[in-house]
């Protein structure tokens, strides 16, 4: 596609071809990007430049802009990025969605929710934001001001593998952008809320940050520098983290042992990068709900500390994470279906059982016992439990195959050997055992491809 439009100022561009160049490289074909349109300058320009870069790079480029619904001219700003997509013969998609204005987290979090749940959703490569420097000195600001540590601190990342994102602006400031835009005769709208400064971010911007741009002329570089040194220390801390999960041996006998020979420092390190590993949601704990976690690690034989959607659990020196909340499966009947689902997962019953069908399962009763035959004593599920390692919190959730007042099998204690026919017995994955095993792998580098 033939294009006039100049390259002033041309590091604009290169920035933008540099950070792609290796995406394409490491694809197999046309990269498929979906550029975040909002209509604003920064998207404005980054749509511009990415519709010319389509005469040097093998790119399949569309749009998307999400309409919030929570500005006048919001139809509009969708009018206005429907029409210049159409100049620039880029497709664009348009969604609208309902935000919540009444969310604790405030309107600003709830419009970025609402607008990242579309945009994560659409097929593509990669998806491509346009925030740039100034956006990044700001983030910096904000969640310092919120007291971020190391990773929090390393803000927004240029491209993250993971979420399949990248920002190829993340360096520029908004006054290259402005200059571009100027030379190539780009309009774009402007959303009237900028000036408010209930808004957080408006906040800092006017109030904070452009009293520094005005006092220290290089404050927004060297903010940004900041971020990349803290996304550097993020990444030594989190190989430093993977180096001690090896060590600890999560799930595995002497885990707890193992974990209370590091030092404080690198325990608290060690638990806050599980954490973060372990749950999709950017979730991280406060510090003294963490420091106190890891006291309880350090003092009870058997305990279970909760961090978000996560459970931090320490039975018999043995330390591993498993869901916060644990399903309470009800009762149900067994007529002889191979697998059963039953809280976390799900029973496995051997062939050999099916002439054992119906079948009741359910969880424990009240002072439950067990006799291995006739004329043996009884012995309390409680016992036996113990005996068997089942962690205190697990015992109520053990699911018990009953066939009329039979007890034939606790899922991970006992099978009565008359009746199951020997050793055969049924398999219960989703129990404690399951989420130890799961977790030798927890902390662990993941194996992502760019």
């Amino acid at each position: 596609m033939a294009s006039s439009r100049s390259r002033l100022p041309e590091s604009l561009t290169d920035r933008v071809l540099a950070r792609l160049a290796p995406l394409v490289q490491a694809g197999a074909g046309p990269l498929r990007l979906t550029l975040a349109l909002s209509g604003g300058l920064d998207s404005s320009v980054l749509l511009h430049v990415l519709a010319d870069l389509r005469r040097q790079l093998p790119i399949v480029l569309q749009a998307c802009h999400v309409h919030h619904g929570l500005s006048p001219e919001a139809d509009a700003w969708r009018a206005h990025c429907q029409a210049v997509c159409a100049a620039l013969a880029v497709p664009c998609e348009t969604h609208c969605v309902q935000v919540d204005r009444c969310s604790k987290a405030g309107l600003e979090a709830a419009a970025r929710e609402a607008r990242y749940r579309v945009l994560m959703s659409i097929r593509n490569d990669w998806l491509v934001l346009a925030h740039h420097a100034d956006d990044q000195a700001e983030t910096l600001l904000f969640r310092l001001s919120r007291g971020a540590g190391v990773k929090g601190a390393a803000c927004m990342r240029a491209v993250d593998a993971e979420r399949r994102i990248v920002r190829p602006l993340l360096h520029a400031s908004r006054a290259d952008l402005e200059a571009y835009a100027r030379a190539n005769q780009i309009a774009w709208v402007e959303d009237e809320s900028n000036p408010d400064q209930k808004f957080s971010r408006n906040y800092l911007r006017h109030t904070i940050l452009d009293p520094l741009r005005a006092r220290f002329p290089g404050v927004v570089t060297n903010l940004v520098r900041s971020t990349s040194l803290f996304a550097e220390s993020d990444e030594l801390l989190s190989e430093l983290a993977q180096m001690d999960a090896g060590v600890v041996g999560f799930g595995q006998a002497g885990s707890r042992t193992r974990w209370l020979s590091l030092s404080p420092a690198r325990a608290r390190n060690l638990l806050r990068h599980c954490l973060s590993d372990a749950t999709s949601e950017s979730y991280m704990p406060e510090m003294r709900h963490l420091d106190e976690g890891l006291r309880q690690v350090a003092t009870s034989a058997a305990t279970r500390w909760t961090f978000g959607s996560r459970a931090v659990c320490v039975y018999r020196d043995q330390l591993w994470f498993e869901p916060a909340v644990l399903a309470v499966p009800g009762p149900m009947v067994w007529q002889g279906e191979s697998e059963l689902p039953w809280g976390e997962g799900r029973i496995l019953f051997p062939d050999i059982w099916h002439d054992f069908a119906p079948c009741r399962v359910e969880t424990r009763r009240p002072a439950m016992s067990w006799s291995p035959g006739a004329g043996r004593p009884h012995r309390s599920i409680k016992q036996l439990c113990q005996e068997a390692g089942v962690p205190p919190w697990w015992r109520a959730l053990l699911p018990c195959v009953w066939r009329h007042d039979a007890l034939l099998w606790v899922g991970g204690v006992l099978g009565d050997e008359q009746r199951a026919a020997g050793e055969v017995r049924p398999e219960w994955l989703g129990g404690w055992r399951w989420f130890q095993a799961r977790s030798a792998d927890v902390g662990q580098a993941p194996q992502i491809k760019p």
